[in-house]
C-alpha cells in the first residue's frame, strides 16, 4: 500500500510457487487465481470454451461455479503436486490450480509455471482493465475455515465415524473424504508425513460455517483426543 501498487506478487525460494496481493494488500487465495484464470482461456480466447480445468478438492466451490459460467469444465483432482500433472495431462486439461501456489499449463509440458501464471493474471488485469480486488471480490461469498490439523492416533476409523454421521452428503473419496450438502461442504484428510487429520471445512453462511465446523471438531475429539493445530 505504501508503494500505491496495483499488484503484489511473491514467489518461493525455488520460484515454481507464486501469491498475489491485491492493491489493498489483501492476499488472494490460489483457488480464487484457479478461478480467475479462466477470463484469460475462456473469454479472451473462447476457442478454449468446455475445456477441462482442475481444481484441488479443497477448493472453494465458487471455483467451479466461476468456471462453469465461463464454459469452462471444471474438474476436482486429488492434492499433491505429482497426482495433479499426471490427471492433467491423462485428461488433455488446459491448465491446473493448487492451494500450495501451483500452477499447472498444458501448452507448458502439463508442467508448473509460477511466471506463465504471472503474466496471464497480468495479462487479464490489463483486459479487464479491473483492479484484482475488483475481479476478486464475487468469489468471495462463502466462508471457510482454512485447513485445521488436530493430531490423532487412529486416522482410518476417525476418517470412517465421520463419513457414516454425513452419510446423506454426496460422498467423494478422490483425495481424503469429501461431503457435500447443498449448504456446506467438509473434506478430512490425512496428512502425507504426519499423524494427522486434516479438515477444511466451507459453508454458505458464517453461522453455519460455525456450527458445522463445531460438529465435525466434537465428532473428531470424542474418537480421539486432540486439538487443533
Amino acid at each position: 500500500m505504501e508503494e500505491r501498487a496495483d499488484l503484489g506478487i511473491c514467489f518461493d525460494g525455488d520460484g515454481d510457487r507464486v501469491v498475489f496481493v491485491d492493491e489493498r494488500a489483501d492476499p488472494v487465495p490460489a483457488d480464487l487465481i484457479t478461478a480467475l484464470l479462466g477470463l484469460y482461456f475462456f473469454k479472451h480466447h473462447p476457442n478454449a470454451a468446455q475445456a477441462k480445468v482442475l481444481y484441488v478438492i479443497r477448493s472453494s466451490k465458487c471455483v467451479a461455479e466461476y468456471l462453469h459460467n465461463l464454459c469452462a469444465t471444471p474438474v476436482p483432482c486429488p492434492v499433491g503436486h505429482a497426482l495433479i500433472k499426471a490427471m492433467l495431462r491423462r485428461e488433455r486439461g488446459l491448465y491446473a490450480g493448487e492451494l500450495t501456489g501451483h500452477y499447472y499449463f498444458r501448452d507448458f509440458f502439463y508442467c508448473d509455471s509460477a511466471l506463465l501464471a504471472v503474466l496471464i493474471m497480468l495479462g487479464i488485469l490489463c483486459r479487464e482493465k479491473k483492479r484484482l480486488s475488483e475481479l476478486a471480490a464475487p468469489l468471495r461469498r462463502y466462508f471457510s475455515t482454512g485447513e485445521l490439523s488436530f493430531p490423532v492416533d487412529h486416522v482410518e476409523g476417525i476418517v470412517e465415524k465421520v463419513r457414516q454421521a454425513y452419510h446423506k452428503g454426496t460422498v467423494s473419496e478422490l483425495s481424503g473424504l469429501r461431503v457435500d450438502f447443498a449448504d456446506w461442504w467438509f473434506v478430512l484428510r490425512p496428512g502425507s508425513t504426519e499423524p494427522k487429520l486434516r479438515l477444511v471445512v466451507e459453508a454458505d453462511t458464517e453461522t453455519n460455517l460455525e456450527r458445522r465446523k463445531r460438529e465435525l471438531i466434537d465428532l473428531i475429539h470424542e474418537n480421539q483426543g486432540g486439538k487443533a493445530g
